[in-house]
Formats: structure tokens, C-alpha cells, sequence
């Protein structure tokens, strides 16, 4: 009876949160500094802006497609609400026109991707390309400083005894998780991941899903770069560099299946926690972090091998 209970289990639903479970465990007793408010507070601070990145991927890579502009977007956006702040002194235009700017880049990749048949990691890295050099070309390569102090406020103020960056990225976890699990539009993203082919023959317009979610996913982009512009209270031009391997690694390791079809947005949750606690772990430990950067990629190695092995047990 137990072994037939234990392989009735749905290891693909539980295996994640299990593991953040034990490796909260473990950095609780190899350190004494882990399980403190303030680590805490820290953590849930810094990883919030990895789960914008992470919703809006999880609709990318569900649909079949991938999006690496993510992180050079970052950089681009975190410009241009610097420069527009600055010049106008207006903290909500400055706000709008960096989540405007993430929004246009996604449908861009979009448009690109679905109208052309182009391949999403080719459109996304050139378009990621495109961005990185104009954040750079935006000010000389310089930051852009002198942002309002209020502005501050979004990226390191509080409600209560939570951080405000926190609470957004929850509003859009709940947002997020709702449309893919609730609406017409999450299962035509999941159908198409699925069988792109077989859903256009049902009449569903394959082309606008895959650029709605490349939208949702710049406007996502677009959230996360102003909240962290806010954290440093400066536009940079290399802010969001190697964000969206992050992003790319919280989805694989939350369950979300490269090929499309398959993923949750609570998985990604869990995928942008893993990642974090395992960083600031291993930080609290003193392991270098080249160190670091091994762990995750063999996570992220185990998580593929995984899923593929799982698909290949389902077909046979």
C-alpha cells in the first residue's frame, strides 16, 4: 500500500516545493543568519524582480516559443524611465513610459515571430541585442542619476512590514496564475504549446496568442525594470545582464517544459524561490559565486533531463 501510494503521487506538482522545503532546511541549520526577518525580508526583496521576469516567460516558453531580450530589455527600460524622470520630473511618466517601453519591445517579438514564422530565439536575441546597444547609446554608456527620492519608495519602501516590491509581485502572481489557469486565452496558450498545428485547424488565431503572450511578457518586463530602476534610484545601461537566463532557469526548474504545453505559473513561484534561497544561501556560507553559478546550471540540467524522461514515459 505505501509503495502504490508513493507512485500515485504527481512528483511533477510537489517535487519543487519539497526541494525549496529541504534546501530552506539546510541553510537553516549550516547557518544561523538564513532564517532571520531580515534575510528573509532581503530575499523576498531581491527575487521579486526575477518573478516579473519569470510570469511573463512562463507564458513565452508554455506557448513553445523563448524570449532572451528580457535582460538586455531590462537594461533598456531602466533608461528610459531614468531619462524621461529626470527631464520631466514626473515619477508616474516616467514610470508609464519604462512599462510602455518593455510593452513595445515584447510586441515587437511578437509581431516578429507569429506575422514572419521567424524562430524566437533568433528574433529575441537580435531584438535583446538591439536593446542592450541603445541603453548604452541612451546616455554615452553612462547611468542616468538624479531620479526623484520618492521614487525610491517603489523598490525599497514597505506596507506594513512588507517590502512594496513584494506585494506588486504578488498582485501579479495572482493575476498571472488566474489567466493561465482560469481564462479561454491561459488554455489556448497551453493548447498551443501543445500542438500549434492541431489548434489552428480548431480556427483559434495561433499568431495572436503567441504575440499576446510576448506582450505580457514585455509588460511584465516592463514592471520589473521600473521597480528595480527604483531599488538603485538610477537608470543603468547593464542593469538587466543575464536576467533572463534567470528568468529562462525559474521556469525549467518549476516544471514549465521547454518544448511548450506544459507549466504553472505557482511552478515558476517556486522556480524564482529556488533560486534565490539557493543564492542567498550559499552566499550566507561564503561559496564563491562561480560556485553558485555550477549549482544552478546543474539544477536547471536535472530539471530538462526530467521532464524529458517524463514525456517519454507518458508516450510510451
Amino acid at each position: 500500500m505505501p509503495v502504490r501510494w508513493i507512485k500515485n503521487i504527481d512528483w511533477q506538482k510537489v517535487g519543487i516545493p519539497l526541494a525549496f522545503f529541504a534546501l530552506c532546511i539546510i541553510f537553516t541549520l549550516t547557518t544561523d543568519r538564513f532564517l532571520t526577518v531580515r534575510n528573509l525580508t532581503n530575499v523576498a526583496r531581491q527575487i521579486s524582480i526575477l518573478a516579473f521576469l519569470g510570469y511573463g516567460m512562463t507564458f513565452v516558453i508554455i506557448s513553445g516559443g523563448i524570449d532572451i531580450s528580457v535582460g538586455s530589455s531590462v537594461s533598456l527600460i531602466s533608461m528610459v524611465t531614468g531619462g524621461v524622470m529626470v527631464s520631466s520630473g514626473n515619477i508616474p511618466l516616467g514610470m508609464a513610459m519604462g512599462i510602455l517601453c518593455g510593452t513595445v519591445i515584447g510586441i515587437v517579438n511578437g509581431s516578429l515571430i507569429s506575422a514572419l514564422d521567424l524562430p524566437p530565439f533568433i528574433v529575441t536575441m537580435a531584438t535583446g541585442t538591439i536593446c542592450a546597444g541603445l541603453a548604452l547609446l541612451y546616455a554615452n554608456g553612462m547611468p542616468i542619476v538624479g531620479l526623484p527620492d520618492k521614487f525610491g519608495v517603489v523598490g525599497s519602501g514597505y506596507i506594513g512590514p512588507i517590502p512594496v516590491p513584494v506585494v506588486i509581485a504578488l498582485f501579479f502572481f495572482v493575476v498571472s496564475a488566474f489567466v493561465l489557469k482560469y481564462t479561454v486565452y491561459g488554455r489556448h496558450v497551453l493548447a498551443v504549446g501543445g500542438s500549434e498545428e492541431a489548434v489552428r485547424l480548431s480556427g483559434i488565431n495561433t499568431k495572436l496568442v503567441k504575440l499576446q503572450a510576448y506582450a505580457l511578457t514585455g509588460f511584465l518586463t516592463g514592471v520589473g525594470g521600473v521597480v528595480l530602476t527604483s531599488r538603485i534610484i538610477s537608470g543603468y545601461p547593464n542593469l538587466g545582464l543575464g536576467m533572463e537566463l534567470q528568468a529562462i532557469a525559474a521556469v525549467v526548474i518549476g516544471g514549465g517544459a521547454l518544448g511548450g504545453g506544459f507549466g504553472t505559473m505557482t511552478g515558476t513561484l517556486f522556480g524564482v524561490l529556488m533560486i534565490g534561497v539557493i543564492q542567498n544561501g550559499l552566499n550566507l556560507m561564503g561559496v564563491s559565486s562561480f560556485v553558485q553559478m555550477i549549482v544552478i546550471g546543474v539544477i536547471i540540467l536535472s530539471s530538462v533531463t526530467y521532464d524529458v524522461f517524463r514525456k517519454k514515459r507518458l508516450a510510451e
